[in-house]
């Protein structure tokens, strides 16, 4: 028997197959490459954006990070257009450009980035990218007198009106601590520091420890950490009447004596806080005025002051006055820059504060003699790079009174107590009943020294 094997050939259906596979094959690669040759005549695009948005109206170093979609060659800074203009340093991964601001950005504000001539370190045509952002804006917190009772007031600077956040009998002081707000109440002959939600309006007394009273509170805090000034009487310490005390909130809410070089608890004038690295400075009763950083522990001398004045609006540098006059000292480098006393109008002016702008603007609390045995005329100036002072606001007509004044981060904004009463010394001069019933918190735009804002009001902090 013999078996016999026939050859079909191919069937219609493999036939079919063989031709969808081809055609499938031949069409990916189509658009594999016609894909290719789209991306490189349109050139490297825009992938992805990164934004520090919470920091770039409040702080140098803050930036916008641009993401490719492939690598690319090198961008010179000539090649970035920010719109409004604002100084900027440039570095590239191959991957990502990212700006990095050198000073605040201004608050409420649509920025805008171009970069053109974005070359793919390939092959391929040039690129554009565009983007826009913007930035956050800023609040601060006052108080408000009612006779009876004091209110704590939030209010935003070119915006009508204010929100009353909390109200009760003898508020001395008020600043922000975290997400919440402490104050400081005096009820009698004692006084009580108070922890307030600003949503709810509920308060929470915090109970110190034997030998601890609290004081007053600095004009900042740091993070979680409140910094206070206190008199303690503990045993293990003996009396220091305006210790320095670090309280944090968020912990068990032990009180923290910070202690100087020598061991002993600084006994303290007055304090300022760097809301930007925490640092504290600190003037001591002695007149000799330390940096204490809550961080490391470390406390180190910074010269002799006759006054404290805080720290600039970005908080790197001191500002006080020692036996030669104003300065200011860069605390990461120790230079120290003189201010001199300047003129306004060719009449030289005594300063009575100095406030110090990112951009290196300076603006000044003046006097200028009353006429004849009359009140002197409080104003704030700012100062230009010859020494002459130009009026920013107060009164040439009228001698009135300015308390505190206080810059916004960024430097766009200035805060002024303003009082119309005059006295022999300003507004130190003037009664309590006085500051509290008749002082206005006036906001300026410094871009064009326009009054965006009055509230009445006291005791303001950023």
């Amino acid at each position: 028997m013999s078996l016999t094997f026939s050859d079909r050939g191919v069937t219609p259906g493999a036939t079919h197959f063989r031709t969808l596979v081809v055609v499938m094959v031949t069409v990916l690669a189509l658009v594999i490459v016609g894909v290719g040759a789209w991306s490189m005549l349109q050139g490297p695009k825009l992938r992805d954006v990164q934004i520090d948005e919470s920091s770039l109206h409040q702080r140098a170093g803050a930036f916008v990070s641009l993401r490719s979609d492939r690598a690319i060659d090198p961008v010179a800074i000539d090649q970035v257009r920010i719109t409004p203009d604002a100084p900027f340093t440039l570095n590239d991964d191959g991957l990502s450009v990212r700006l990095t601001f050198e000073q605040p950005l201004l608050a409420d504000t649509e920025y805008r980035v171009d970069i053109s001539g974005v070359r793919p370190s390939g092959l391929g045509q040039e690129g554009s990218w565009s983007t826009t952002f913007t930035t956050g804006g800023f609040d601060f917190v006052f108080l408000r007198d009612l006779g009876d009772t004091r209110e704590i007031h939030r209010a935003v600077p070119g915006a009508a009106g204010s929100e009353v956040l909390y109200s009760a009998p003898g508020i001395i002081s008020v600043t922000p601590v975290a997400s919440i707000l402490a104050a400081v109440r005096e009820v009698g002959d004692e006084r009580l520091l108070e922890l307030i939600d600003p949503s709810t309006g509920v308060a929470e007394r915090v109970v110190l420890p034997p030998g601890y009273e609290i004081v007053d509170l600095a004009n900042a805090s740091w993070g979680t950490t409140l910094v206070t000034i206190q008199n303690v009487t503990p045993p293990a310490v003996g009396s220091v009447f305006g210790a320095l005390v670090l309280l944090d909130v968020l912990s068990d809410r032990t009180p923290e004596i910070v202690r100087g070089i020598a061991g002993q608890p600084l006994s303290v004038r007055s304090v300022a806080v760097s809301p930007q690295s925490g640092e504290i400075l600190v003037w001591q009763k002695n007149q000799e005025l330390v940096r204490f950083n809550p961080l490391t522990q470390v406390v180190l001398p910074v010269g002799t002051a006759a006054e404290l004045w805080g720290f600039d609006s970005l908080g790197t540098q001191a500002l006080y006055v020692d036996g030669l006059g104003t300065l200011s000292q860069d605390l990461a480098t120790g230079e120290l820059t003189r201010v001199p006393r300047g003129e306004f109008e060719g009449t030289s002016l005594r300063h009575q504060k100095f406030a110090l702008a990112p951009d290196g603007l300076r603006l000044h609390r003046a006097q200028l003699p009353g006429l004849g045995e009359g009140n002197p005329y409080s104003i704030v100036t700012r100062e230009d790079s010859e020494g002459i002072h130009t009026l920013v606001t107060g009164s040439l007509d009228t001698p009135g009174s300015i308390g505190n004044i206080g810059l916004s981060p960024n430097g766009q904004f200035l805060l002024v107590e303003f009082n119309p009463e005059g006295s022999p010394l300003g507004y130190q001069g003037l009664t309590a009943e006085q500051i509290t019933t008749g002082t206005v918190i006036r906001v300026l735009d410094l871009r064009d020294n326009t009054v965006v804002g009055e509230f009445p009001g006291f005791g303001f902090v950023w």
